[in-house]
C-alpha cells in the first residue's frame, strides 16, 4: 500500500475528518464537439492538466492529498484521451500507483442509468468496468473501486438491487443546497454524521440494503458555508463536544471543467478570504485544520460502516428530470428509442436484440438538451446517426422474423384442406394489402400508428380490417393528419356534412392513422388484411410468400375435409352432414365488414356529450358561445371530477398566459366503432410572425376503457432577438408551454403513480418535498418521475385518483410530464402538463447558510438556466394519450391492461408493396430554418483558462458589485461565527 493510503488508514483509529476531492472527467458534452480546439475538448484537457499540476505541487510540499477520478469510457477513455491526451492517462495511472489516487466507475458513455431497462443497465455497467475495446476503468487503470458516480446523480431506488447484483458497493449522489442537488430536497434534515458518511439504502428489497449512498457536495456549497475552513471547524467542534462520535468524510466532487476549481481573479479577494483560491486554497485550508486527513471514497468505505438509514421513493437527478425531458428534441429522440425497445421486446432477452449495443451508446446524457442548451453540430449528428442505426437494425431483425412467421403460417394453412381452400382464394392484391402485428406484451387490445402511402386514403372511413386466423371484434381508426385549419370570420360549430366539405378542400389525403384493434384471442402475432374502398391503390404486382399453383390444389370432398379439420381441433361430437356443409359455407363466405354507424348531428345542441370506460366516464363539452369548445363537466361513476379545470391549453409568453382559442368543433370522423369530437383553433402571442394552430380530438372507443385524447399543436413562430449562452439566437420571451394540462382530481394527500422503464408501477407522496423545507409542500413545475408510458395521481387517504397513459411510439419522453400542485391545507390539485414545460424548470426552495446569496451570484454570473419554452418556437408536435379516473377500489386489471396497451403499442411489419406501413418518421416537426440554424452552427465555448465566475463578478454591473460586497461580508462573518 502506498504511503498516503497507509497514513490515512493509520489515522482512522482516532476520530478524524476525512477530506476527498473528486474529479468527473467526461469529454463528451452536449454543447461541444470532439476536436482538440476551442470548439471541442481543448478546455477539458487543459483543466485536467492544470488539476494534475496542482495535485503534484501539493504532494511535492509533503501534503498527502489524493484524488478520485471517474471517466466516460466510450469517448473519453476510448477516443479523446488516447488521441489528444496520452500524457494525462500516464500521469493519472502513475498517481494511482504512487500517490493513492482512486478510480471510480461511471456509466458507460455517460449513460442515464435510471432510465434504462434491466438489460441496458447491466450492459452499461459491465462495459464501464471492462469491455472488449479495453476502455473499461479496470482495463485502463488495472483496478477500480466498485463505487459509482452516476451521470447527473440520476438514480432510481427500485434499481438498488441491480446495483448490488452488479457488485456496486456505493453510489455517489449530491446532497447539496444548490440546484446540483439530488437528495437534499426530498429527504428530512439529516444530522451531520449522516451528511458526511455513507448512508444505507432502506428499500423494499432486502438485497437493496447492501447498497450505500455516499453524499457529495460541490464547490458552491463551500462558498455558501463561507469556506471549507468553516465547514471543517464546525465538524471538528462537534466531534470534540461529542455530538458527532465518529469519523466523517467530506467529499467534494465536481466536473473537472468547473471554473470554481481555479482561483478567483478578483483583486484582493484571494489574499483576504479563504475558500476563493481554487483547488490549491482548498487543499491548504484542509491541511491547516485540526484532525483532517486526506482520503478516497473506496478507502473510507473499507473501514467505516453506514451509521444511518434513509428511505425515499422518488426518481432523483440533479435539478430534476426536466433538463433531460422537456424539449421537442428530447421528445423526438426518446420516441426513436422507445420504438427500438418495442422491437426488441420480440426477443427472449433485450440484450439479444440487434440494436442493444447502439442503444446503450445512444442513452448518453449528452444526446439530450441539458438545461435547454442547444446541441452542438457534432453531438446532434452523432445522436441522429445512432438513431438511424438503431431503427435500421431493429427493422431488419423484425422483417426477418416476419418472413419466417409468414412462411410457417402459410405452411400450416396448406397442411389443412380448408386452409388451402381459403388461401387459394386470396388474390395477389388481397395478400399484398396486409401486414403482420406482433403482440410481445400479450395485451388484449393493440394500438399502433401506421403510415399510409401517398394517394391511397382520402377518407378515414374508407378503410376496414380483417383477419383469417383470429376474429377481429372491432377497431377504431382515426386520422393523424388534420392541420391546417379553416379560417372563419367568427367562431362557429360545424356539422359533419360541413366537416366533409372542409376536409375535401384542405385535406385531400391521409398519410398516417392511429389504430385501436381488439381480437377475440390473445396471440403473439396476427396477420391482418385491410381494404381501402374508393381510393387509388393500384401498385406493382406482388406474389404471396408461398405461391400455390392451380395444379397443386387438391381434389377433395369438402364435407370430409371439414370433418377431419373439426376432429383435429378436438370437436369430436358427431355432426350431421348438413351441419358440416353449413360450417364449410361459413368458411367460404367472406367475413362482412362492420357497417359504419351513422352519427347523429348533435351540433345544434348546447353541449356535446361523450361516454367512455363502458359508460362510467362522461365528458361534456360546451357548444355555447360563452365557453365554446371547452370541457364543461367531467364525471366518473356519477361523481363530478374537475369541471372547467379538467383541461387547460395555453402558452405563457412575455409574462402573460395566452389560452388556445377554439374556432370550430365538429363530430370526429373515424373508421370502425366509436364516437368523438374534434376541436380546432388558433394560438396567438404578441409580435408573432406566424400564428399557431391546434387540434384536439376527444375519442371514445368501445375497445379502450378510457378517454382517448389526440392533440396536434403547431406553436406560433416569433422573431428570435435574444442570444443564448452559446451565442445562438433565441426568443427568451417564451416562458411556459402547456399543450395538455390536465387537472383531473382534487386530493388531500396526493401520491404520484408512475411506471418506470423496468415495468414497475410505483408511487411516492408529494409531501416528501416538504420534509426538508415546509414551503416545498406544494411544488410548482417539479419533475422527479421517470415515466415508462403510465403516470397518475392517487389520494393517499381515499384511494381514488386518475391514471394517464401516452402512446410512447407516437411521442415519447424520459419524463414527459412536469407537474404542479396548487390548493390549500385541505385539498390539493395536481396538474399534469403533458409534453410541456413550466417556468423556471421546477426549482424548489433550499436551506442554505447564505440565504441564497451565493447561488444568486453564481446564477447571475452564468445567466442561470433559461426556460426550455423557447425551444418550442414554431415547432409542431402530435401526441395520443388515454385518461382514466378511478374510484377508491382503484383501476381494475382490465382497465390497467387497456392503459398499458396504449402505452406499449403493437409492432407492425408488412409487405412493402402494400398501402400501410410501420410509421417510422417523426411526430415532431421543427421549422426548416430553425433546424438549419441549430444543426449547422457549431458552439465555440469560452477558454478553459479563464475563471468565468470571477471574471463576471469583476464586471461593472451595479447589481453584481452589490452582491459581491454582500458575499464578502458573508465569508467574513462565517469565519467569525466559527
Amino acid at each position: 500500500m502506498n504511503q498516503f493510503a497507509l497514513a490515512a488508514r493509520n489515522n482512522s483509529v482516532q476520530t478524524r475528518i476525512h477530506v476527498g476531492f473528486g474529479f468527473h472527467v467526461g469529454c463528451y458534452h452536449t454543447d461541444t464537439g470532439d476536436t482538440n480546439d476551442e470548439a471541442g475538448v481543448a478546455a477539458d484537457l487543459a483543466a485536467i492538466r492544470w488539476i494534475l499540476d496542482e495535485l503534484d505541487h501539493a504532494n511535492a510540499g509533503n501534503i498527502p492529498v489524493r484524488a478520485t477520478w471517474d471517466f466516460d469510457n466510450n469517448y473519453t477513455l476510448g477516443r479523446i484521451l488516447p488521441n489528444f491526451g496520452p500524457d494525462i492517462l500516464t500521469r493519472i495511472k502513475g498517481r494511482c500507483l504512487s500517490k493513492g489516487d482512486e478510480v471510480m466507475l461511471a456509466a458507460y458513455n455517460a449513460g442515464l442509468l435510471s432510465a434504462m431497462t434491466e438489460d441496458e443497465f447491466f450492459g452499461s455497467l459491465q462495459l464501464s468496468e471492462s469491455n472488449p475495446d479495453g476502455t473499461g476503468a479496470r482495463d485502463m487503470f488495472g483496478s477500480c473501486s466498485m463505487i459509482l458516480r452516476p451521470e447527473a446523480s440520476a438514480f432510481q431506488i427500485k434499481q438498488a438491487p441491480f446495483y448490488v447484483q452488479a457488485g456496486i458497493r456505493a453510489v455517489c449522489l449530491y446532497y447539496s443546497t444548490t440546484p446540483q442537488d439530488a437528495l437534499h430536497a426530498i429527504l428530512p434534515p439529516l444530522p451531520d454524521e449522516a451528511i458526511y458518511n455513507p448512508i444505507r439504502v432502506s428499500g423494499d428489497a432486502e438485497q437493496a440494503k447492501s447498497l450505500s449512498i455516499l453524499p457529495m457536495m460541490d464547490l458552491r456549497d463551500i462558498y455558501d458555508a463561507g469556506s471549507l475552513t468553516a465547514i471543517l471547524r464546525q465538524l471538528r467542534s462537534a466531534q470534540i463536544q461529542g455530538t458527532i462520535n465518529r469519523d466523517v468524510f467530506v467529499f467534494i466532487n465536481m466536473d473537472v471543467r468547473s471554473p470554481l476549481w481555479r482561483p478567483m481573479s478578483v483583486r484582493g479577494l484571494n489574499r483576504l478570504i479563504p475558500g476563493t483560491a481554487g483547488l490549491r486554497g482548498l487543499i491548504r485550508e484542509a491541511r491547516r485544520c485540526e484532525g483532517v486527513v486526506f482520503n478516497t471514497p473506496g478507502e473510507y468505505l473499507e473501514t467505516h460502516d453506514p451509521p444511518y438509514d434513509i428511505s425515499f421513493r422518488e426518481d432523483v437527478v440533479s435539478g430534476g428530470y426536466g433538463c433531460f425531458a422537456e424539449t421537442p428534441w428530447e421528445h423526438q429522440m426518446w420516441t426513436k428509442l422507445e420504438r427500438a425497445r418495442l422491437s426488441a421486446a420480440v426477443y427472449s432477452q433485450d440484450c439479444s436484440s440487434p440494436s442493444f449495443g447502439a442503444r446503450v451508446a445512444y442513452l448518453s446524457a449528452a444526446h439530450f438538451d441539458r438545461g435547454g442548451r442547444s446541441l452542438s453540430n457534432t453531438r446532434r449528428e452523432r445522436a441522429l446517426e445512432l438513431a438511424e442505426q438503431i431503427t435500421a437494425e431493429e427493422r431488419q431483425g423484425l422483417e426477418n422474423k416476419t418472413l419466417a412467421l409468414r412462411a410457417s403460417g402459410r405452411q400450416r394453412l396448406n397442411d389443412s384442406a380448408v386452409g388451402k381452400l381459403v388461401y387459394s382464394r386470396r388474390k395477389d392484391e388481397e395478400e399484398r394489402m396486409s401486414f403482420t402485428l406482433f403482440n410481445p406484451r400479450r395485451h388484449p387490445v393493440l394500438t399502433l400508428q401506421l403510415a399510409v402511402d401517398e394517394g391511397q386514403l382520402t377518407d378515414i372511413s374508407q378503410i376496414s380490417f380483417n383477419c383469417d386466423e383470429c376474429r377481429i371484434e372491432g377497431w377504431t381508426a382515426i386520422s393523424m393528419e388534420r392541420l391546417p385549419l379553416p379560417q372563419p370570420q367568427e367562431r362557429r360549430f360545424t356539422s359533419e356534412a360541413e366537416e366533409e366539405r372542409i376536409r375535401a378542400a384542405q385535406e385531400p389525403e391521409i398519410r398516417s392513422i392511429f389504430l385501436i384493434i381488439r381480437f377475440r384471442e390473445i396471440r403473439e402475432t396476427y396477420h391482418v388484411y385491410y381494404r381501402i374502398t374508393g381510393g387509388v391503390h393500384e401498385k406493382s404486382p406482388a406474389a404471396p410468400i408461398i405461391e400455390i399453383h392451380e395444379y397443386e390444389l387438391p381434389v377433395f370432398n369438402p364435407v370430409g375435409a371439414m370433418r377431419r379439420l373439426l376432429e383435429a381441433q378436438g370437436k369430436l361430437e358427431p355432426l350431421s352432414e348438413e351441419a358440416m356443409v353449413s360450417e364449410l359455407e361459413k368458411v367460404e363466405e367472406p367475413k362482412p365488414e362492420p357497417e359504419q354507424r351513422k352519427k347523429p348531428d348533435r351540433m345544434e345542441e348546447p353541449e356535446f356529450r361523450l361516454t367512455a370506460a363502458e359508460g362510467r366516464l362522461v365528458v361534456v363539452v360546451s357548444l355555447e358561445s360563452g365557453d365554446y369548445g371547452q370541457i364543461r363537466k367531467v364525471s366518473f361513476d356519477g361523481k363530478e371530477l374537475a369541471g372547467g379545470e379538467f383541461l387547460r391549453q395555453y402558452v405563457r409568453y412575455a409574462g402573460a398566459a395566452h389560452s388556445f382559442n377554439c374556432i370550430i368543433a365538429h363530430p370526429l370522423r373515424l373508421s370502425g366503432e366509436g364516437d368523438g369530437l374534434t376541436i380546432l383553433g388558433e394560438i396567438h402571442v404578441p409580435g408573432e410572425e406566424e400564428k399557431g394552430l391546434y387540434q384536439l380530438d376527444l375519442i371514445c372507443s368501445p375497445f379502450i376503457r378510457a378517454l382517448l385524447v389526440r392533440c396536434d399543436v403547431r406553436y406560433p413562430r416569433t422573431p428570435e432577438r435574444d442570444v443564448d449562452e452559446n451565442g445562438r439566437s433565441v426568443d427568451l420571451r417564451w416562458e411556459e408551454i402547456a399543450p395538455l394540462q390536465i387537472a383531473p382530481v382534487q386530493t388531500r394527500t396526493p401520491h404520484i403513480l408512475r411506471r418506470d422503464f423496468t415495468g414497475h408501477l410505483g408511487r411516492y407522496p408529494v409531501s416528501d418535498f416538504g420534509r426538508s423545507i415546509p414551503e416545498n409542500r406544494m411544488p410548482v413545475g417539479f419533475n422527479q418521475h421517470l415515466t415508462g408510458g403510465i403516470l397518475g395521481v392517487q389520494d393517499g387517504e381515499t384511494g381514488g385518483g386518475c391514471m394517464i397513459a401516452h402512446a410512447r411510439s407516437v411521442l415519447g419522453g424520459i419524463a414527459f410530464c412536469p407537474m404542479s400542485v396548487t390548493g390549500d391545507l385541505l385539498l390539493n390539485r395536481v396538474s399534469f402538463n403533458l409534453f410541456g414545460t413550466y417556468l423556471g424548470g421546477g426549482e424548489v426552495r433550499r436551506m442554505n447558510a447564505s440565504g441564497g446569496l451565493i447561488q444568486t451570484l453564481i446564477d447571475m454570473s452564468h445567466r442561470g438556466e433559461r426556460s426550455r419554452a423557447s425551444c418550442y418556437n414554431g415547432v409542431r408536435e402530435r401526441m395520443v394519450v388515454a385518461v382514466l379516473p378511478f374510484t377508491e377500489e382503484g383501476p381494475t386489471e382490465a382497465e390497467q391492461a387497456d392503459l398499458m396497451a396504449v402505452a406499449d403499442s403493437a409492432l407492425v411489419s408488412g409487405d412493402e408493396n402494400g398501402a400501410l406501413h410501420p410509421f417510422l418518421t417523426d411526430n415532431v416537426f421543427v421549422p426548416e430554418e430553425v433546424a438549419r440554424r441549430v444543426v449547422g452552427a457549431e458552439v465555440v465555448p469560452k477558454s478553459g483558462e479563464q475563471n468565468t465566475f470571477a471574471a463576471k463578478c469583476a464586471g461593472d454591473s451595479p447589481e453584481i458589485i452589490k452582491l459581491k460586497k454582500e458575499a464578502l461580508i458573508h465569508f467574513r462573518d462565517s469565519l467569525r461565527r466559527r
